[in-house]
């Protein structure tokens, strides 16, 4: 039996023969709620008694306990999905998360994020490349917890009317990372610590960019330092936006892994307003050489009106996900719960 212990007893074990009673009274108690809410996800006829008596006969169904009540449970099973065959994933052989029920009187206490978490671990000790599941299209519960954990949206599965979902959980391929953002997301911070965990040199690219007084360099200057860092270094953390700059396109096609802070405007503002706070008239490292912290209401107004600009980007990404690691992360809480888990 694995636990993982609090302040408060809890534990997520095995399932166990003689919890099958509660577990099916779970379910039907959560299966009457979806429909409550007009969600259909599942019939009474399933999942119920029986299956989870097959889960624990295969020792693959886990319930979360807290002070000796179940509150949650989720199967994981070594993938052997037919309609799964329909899309193209990111790695094959992972383990899958099904059934997963949370008590809904218990909703919004971290349980759902619990069990992901603890299936995470699963993957790792079995060397599992990646989890996936997947939900109905209505359950906007679900479909928002696996985006706030990091589970990259697949694609649509036709034969069960099913979303399907995947999160990486070996990166070891990681070796070509661009960090997007917008101003004051904490791009620079985050890549320093994303460098030093992978092992990875880090290049800001405001130091390519600009000279001596924040003059703006030409494209031709900025791509030829650019190219250079590339040939030399092979494996990167490139840090920056610059769309709007002819090596852009070539950045994505070289990166392995795009991370886009797609945080809000608001966040935005008060990042920006701590880094001057904490940098006011130096020169940060990530800044070239002559460049001193400053502000001004034509960055700050940049800065509030950066989702229309952002909305661009996001449509770029979203077209490369079968293609690249696309990872996007709408709170600062979310990117270092998948940072952490790395």
């Amino acid at each position: 039996m694995v636990e993982i212990e609090t302040k408060v007893t809890l534990m997520i074990r095995l399932a166990e023969t003689h919890d099958l009673e509660t577990l099916d009274a779970l379910s039907e108690k959560t299966i009457l709620h979806m429909h409550q809410n007009n969600l259909h996800q599942w019939t009474l006829a399933y999942p119920r008694k029986a299956h989870f008596s097959v889960d624990i006969e295969e020792r693959r169904l886990y319930v979360y306990e807290r002070r000796g009540k179940i509150l949650g449970l989720m199967a994981l099973y070594e993938e052997n999905e037919d309609s799964y065959r329909e899309l193209i994933w990111h790695h094959r052989e992972s383990l899958v998360m099904h059934r997963v029920i949370v008590d809904p009187d218990a909703r919004g206490q971290g349980i759902g994020g619990a069990l992901i978490d603890y299936a995470i671990t699963q993957c790792k000790k079995q060397c599992k490349p990646s989890l996936k599941i997947d939900t109905h299209p209505a359950n906007h519960t679900m479909n928002h917890l696996l985006k706030k954990h990091a589970f990259q949206y697949v694609g649509y599965l036709k034969s069960i009317h099913r979303l399907a979902y995947e999160r990486i959980i070996d990166h070891s391929f990681m070796k070509k990372v661009l960090v997007l953002g917008g101003p004051g997301s904490g791009k620079s911070t985050f890549s320093k610590k994303l460098g030093q965990k992978l092992s990875l040199p880090v290049l800001h690219l405001d130091q390519l960019a600009f000279d001596k007084g924040f003059t703006l360099r030409s494209h031709a200057t900025f791509k030829k330092h650019l190219d250079a860092y590339i040939r030399r270094a092979g494996r990167f953390v490139i840090d920056g936006n610059y769309t709007s700059f002819p090596s852009f396109d070539r950045r994505l096609a070289l990166a392995d892994t795009i991370i886009l802070l797609n945080f809000p405007a608001s966040a935005r503002l008060k990042g920006i307003m701590q880094r001057h706070h904490r940098n006011r008239n130096k020169q940060r490292d990530d800044a070239a050489d002559g460049c001193i912290e400053t502000i001004d209401q034509e960055f700050l107004g940049f800065t509030a009106f950066y989702d229309i600009k952002n909305k661009k980007l996001r449509g770029m990404l979203n077209a490369l996900r079968h293609r690249k690691h696309v990872l996007v992360f709408n709170t600062r809480a979310d990117l270092m719960r998948w940072f952490n888990n790395l």
